[in-house]
């Protein structure tokens, strides 16, 4: 890990945990849960009084392109070029002993690499990630005169080897679901969910890592066994379009290679599903969506109108329940969906203004059906008034003004870890309603 260097310093070869007393008569302390963590701490110490001169060399890893240095305190400067290379630390003028602190901040990204069939490797830093399967062991057959041979069939009470249940946490035949094949490292979030535990790598009841990454997969139907074991990856890109199949979209956990007992850690991709999309947490903890004509599962007499050069969502006929969930589904492993804001304009059809039996606006959420699709309902969040009023009668490009919709951030929290779709109910009573489009919706997230 330590090594000599010609001119009388010392070389960080190997990142990690070690301390040692250098023949010069000062010594070196390297301070890191490295791999598990992503800085690492050097401190020098014993050092002459004047002015730094201790040769000092860290070796840099090649994928830490993002990485930087602090010296003695100060702000950390980028590596630049240096990765995959042995760097000597440049000491700042005016530095002196008898005590030096360099702190390497790696600042690993995931990354997607190509394997066999062009199956992806996903990795962060000097970690390999595999799929996290919550695993059930079932003996199957023992080799004659060796009991500590044993074949197993691993799932999770109530799946099987090729389960149906779409988020059954035993499936192993999955395919990487990505927008950009070119970038597809791009889909999966890093978490780490608590300190180091004292056996990283070990699963079980021993220990777990602390470590994760999430990302959309789905089912490969045509996947299946070879010899009693997985056969290899199919090519990529895995054609879904076949009914059947493929399963639905649903996000996967994956953790360190070594903290799996079943190192499933090559899997195919295929290009994400054209009919919805999916929107997760970002750093300033919302997301906007805009919903035009196109972008709502209408059922229950729900259509799509043009009305006076503008397009609007329009209710169901009078007596008529109906429903336009958005094809967005909001789905992230971390964080909850805390809150909803918008507004809509409508027009009241069918009476005069204030005229009784006037529609009622829900905002609803769903749980996500096939492609992202509105499913059963979860809850409903917010609900109108009967609108009476700007009826349609009197003057049908006439818009209600906009009718705010607020679920303040922090008053709900919807696990969205299997996706929430968002989506309007409409009781129309004795009225329908049309409402103008597009709709612009923030969601806060937890």
């Amino acid at each position: 890990m330590l090594h000599a260097t010609p001119d009388g310093g010392v070389a960080v070869s190997i990142l990690g945990p070690v301390s040692a007393a250098l023949p010069g008569g000062w010594a070196i302390n390297v301070s890191t849960e490295y791999p598990f963590d992503d800085d690492v701490t050097i401190t020098l110490s014993g050092l002459p009084a004047g002015a730094l001169t201790a040769p000092l060399v860290l070796r840099i890893p090649s994928w830490a392109s993002n990485a930087t240095l602090s010296v003695n305190g100060a702000p950390p400067t980028p590596v630049g070029g240096a990765n995959g290379t042995m760097l000597r630390v440049r000491w700042p003028p005016g530095a002196t002993g008898p005590t030096a602190t360099v702190v390497l901040a790696t600042a690993p990204a995931v990354r997607a690499t190509p394997w066999y069939n062009d199956a992806l490797a996903v990795s962060r830093g000097a970690l390999l990630f595999a799929l996290r399967l919550d695993e059930t062991f079932q003996a199957t057959g023992h080799a004659a005169g060796e009991p500590r041979a044993v074949d197993y069939v691993v799932s999770a009470p109530g799946c099987d080897i090729s389960p149906s249940t779409p988020n059954c946490s035993a499936l192993w035949n999955v395919a990487i679901v990505t927008d950009d094949p070119s970038a597809p490292e791009a889909g999966f979030t890093f978490s780490r969910t608590g300190p180091t535990p004292p056996m990283p790598f070990a699963a079980g009841p021993w220990g777990a890592s602390n470590l994760e990454l999430t990302g959309l997969v789905r089912s490969v139907g045509a996947w299946g066994l070879a010899n009693n074991a997985a056969a290899p990856p199919p090519a990529s890109p895995v054609d879904c379009s076949a009914p059947a199949s493929c399963g639905e979209p649903f996000l996967a956990t994956f953790v360190p290679f070594g903290a799996t007992h079943l190192r499933v850690a090559e899997l195919p991709w295929t290009p994400r599903p054209p009919c919805g999309r999916i929107l997760s947490y970002n750093a300033s903890g919302r997301s906007v969506f805009v919903l035009g004509s196109v972008d709502f599962d209408l059922r229950g007499g729900a259509s799509i109108e043009p009305d006076g050069g503008s397009d609007t969502l329009r209710s169901g006929d009078p007596g008529d329940v109906s429903t336009a969930a958005a094809l967005v589904t909001l789905q992230d492993a971390v964080h909850p969906v805390a809150g909803v804001a918008f507004s809509f304009q409508y027009v009241a059809g069918y009476g005069a203004d204030g005229a009784p039996g006037g529609c009622v606006v829900e905002l609803v959420a769903f749980a996500p059906g096939p492609c992202g699709v509105g499913g059963a309902v979860l809850a409903s969040l917010w609900k109108s008034e009967p609108l009476v009023h700007y009826p349609y009668d009197v003057c049908p490009t006439c818009f209600s003004p906009p009718v705010p919709v607020s679920v303040p951030a922090g008053s709900i929290s919807m696990n969205a870890t299997l996706g929430v779709v968002l989506g309007l109910r409409f009781t129309d009573n004795r009225r329908n309603v049309q409402v103008k489009l597009p709709l612009s919706v923030t969601v806060f997230w937890g």
